[in-house]
Formats: C-alpha cells, sequence, structure tokens
C-alpha cells in the first residue's frame, strides 16, 4: 500500500515538473544586459523552454521607456519574466531564485550553508556592487546631465568594478 502510494506520488511529480519544463516564459530581454545574461544561463541550465522579447535599451531613447514595458516592469529595466500564468518577474537575481526553487534539479546552489552563503555573496557583488555602475541610466547621467566624456566615465567604472573584485572575500 505504502509503495503505491510512492509510486502514485512520484509519477505526479514527474508529471508536474514535465508540464513546467513544456510551459514556455517569456523572457524580456536586451542582448547586452549582464542582467538578462544570467537569466538565460539559468533557463538554460534547467532546461527551460522561453521566448524572448528584445527591449533595446538605446534605440528610439529606449524601449524599455516605453509605455508598453512600461506596463510589464514599472521599473523600466531588464529582465523581466512572464510566466505561463501572466505573472511577471523582474530582477535577476529573484528570478534566478524562484527558477532554482520551482525547479529544483539540477541545483543552483551548494548543499551546505555556508557555502550557499558564499555564492550568494559572489552573485550579489556582481549584480549590486559591480553591473549598477554599468548601467545605461547612470552611464547616460554621466555624459548627458554632467557633462564626463568617455574616458572620465571609463575610468571611474573600472575604478570602481576593480575594486570591487579586488575586495572580494
Amino acid at each position: 500500500m505504502v509503495r503505491s502510494h510512492r509510486r502514485i506520488f512520484l509519477s505526479s511529480l514527474l508529471a508536474i515538473s514535465s508540464n513546467l519544463r513544456d510551459a514556455t516564459v517569456t523572457l524580456y530581454s536586451f542582448f547586452r544586459s549582464s542582467a538578462a545574461y544570467r537569466v538565460r544561463i539559468a533557463l538554460n541550465l534547467k532546461g527551460l523552454r522561453y521566448d524572448t522579447a528584445g527591449i533595446h535599451l538605446q534605440k528610439e531613447g529606449g524601449l524599455n521607456r516605453k509605455p508598453d514595458y512600461q506596463a510589464i516592469n514599472p521599473q523600466m529595466r531588464v529582465p523581466a519574466l512572464k510566466l505561463d500564468t501572466g505573472e511577471i518577474l523582474t530582477q535577476s537575481l529573484a528570478i534566478i531564485d524562484y527558477l532554482d526553487e520551482t525547479h529544483p534539479h539540477p541545483a543552483f546552489l551548494p548543499t551546505g550553508a555556508f557555502d550557499r552563503a558564499k555564492v550568494r555573496a559572489i552573485a550579489q557583488i556582481i549584480a549590486c556592487d559591480i553591473h549598477p555602475l554599468n548601467n545605461t541610466s547612470p552611464l547616460r547621467y554621466l555624459k548627458n546631465e554632467l557633462g564626463q566624456d568617455q574616458v572620465k566615465i571609463d575610468a571611474w567604472y573600472d575604478h570602481d568594478r576593480a575594486r570591487a573584485l579586488l575586495l572580494w572575500p
């Protein structure tokens, strides 16, 4: 009796997992976005099907600033992931966590708590300390509003990026 229930439970889990892998989600992405690239890597590692909706961040003043995309992501940033339910997730690390929780194999994080914390720290160094400096918004602001030339902008970016990596624990 117990084996029978276990077999039914396991076959149900496999069916659910198969349905999730067959479901198609839509990734709103920009080909040069490292945040969107992180999500594409995660989707592919999990073996999940997805459609891509390109959101060019520079054409026409940034397609991410158009009302159609602002309705999807009021923050007007990529990536955004539209689930097959119609719900929208934003922020690459939150999307990656969601994918790992809903599709646990293969796991993105190691099993030990300390090792998981170290991996999360590395991900946050990249997502929180390095990546925001390279977003189009602050770079445009430095150039257009503060009148900085590209050489100074590049030096500023390289200084902070190198410092974040050098201080990596």
